[in-house]
């Protein structure tokens, strides 16, 4: 393995292991007899020999004069880093712990803005299966057609279907006509009894939420909430009250 590489793993960056290197061979030198042995500037080997004290890789040694620095041993830097290690391992148990301890909370991301609102799209296509989604109006109107439109022919080129349900309106009317041609399912509801300013949904292990008018979104990353509300749409889906 190169040297400077082996200096890199143990946790210097590429000057401070040059500097380490120009140092090592000297009994005790100065920033200047260190620059002119690495060929890096003087004013940057000031600061990466006070870096290399800080990191216990040299030993720094004031005199009247002038400030001379001592390379420690590489057997000794190693051994400091191995020893390092060893600590670090010993907190992985808990560490482990702290990690498991949030597993089962959900996360929840939120988005703020037409890009935030494009965002919650965008990440629910990676998931790559069907999405299930009580839609709105706000979703198709004039002023957010644009955005509908290239979520639609991101959804189409990616191959996933939609099912939605949404109230009766001309704009949920309109997607229900282009229905086949756009690998969706719509069902109504009257809207008297269904009508939303937000689109909610599901999809894998996430569920989601637009507010068009506010301009905001979030995702919530959870196995249960997306399962419940995976159901409640199934039900919708199968009731009495969709209009034929």
């Amino acid at each position: 393995m190169n040297i400077l590489k082996a200096l890199e793993n143990l946790g210097l960056n590429k000057k401070e292991a040059e500097c380490y290197l120009a140092l090592l061979p000297l009994r005790q030198a100065t920033a200047y007899m260190v620059s002119l042995r690495s060929g890096l500037k003087k004013s940057t080997v000031y600061v990466v020999l006070e870096n290399l004290v800080q990191k216990g890789f040299a030993l720094k040694m004031p005199s009247q004069e002038k400030t001379f620095y001592v390379a420690k041993s590489p057997k000794e830097c190693f051994l400091a880093a191995k020893e390092k290690m060893h600590s670090a391992r010993e907190a992985l148990p808990e560490l482990m712990a702290m990690g498991n301890s949030s597993i089962d909370k959900p996360r929840v991301y939120f988005f703020e803005g037409s890009a935030g609102l494009d965002l919650v799209d965008d990440d629910i296509l990676k998931i790559g299966e069907e999405i299930l989604s009580f839609t709105t109006p706000q979703f198709a109107i004039i002023e957010n057609e644009k955005t509908h439109k290239e979520y639609v022919k991101k959804r189409i080129a990616a191959g996933i279907q939609i099912r939605i349900i949404g109230q009766d309106s001309k704009g949920v009317r309109n997607l229900q006509q282009k229905d086949e041609k756009e690998l969706r399912q719509t069902r109504i509801l009257p809207a008297e009894l269904f009508s939303s300013e937000v689109k909610v949904g599901v999809c894998g292990n996430k569920a989601f939420a637009s507010n068009y008018n506010k301009k905001f979104g979030l995702i919530i990353e959870d196995n249960d909430i997306s399962a419940t509300l995976r159901k409640i749409f199934e039900i919708i889906w199968e009731s009495e009250k969709i209009i034929k």
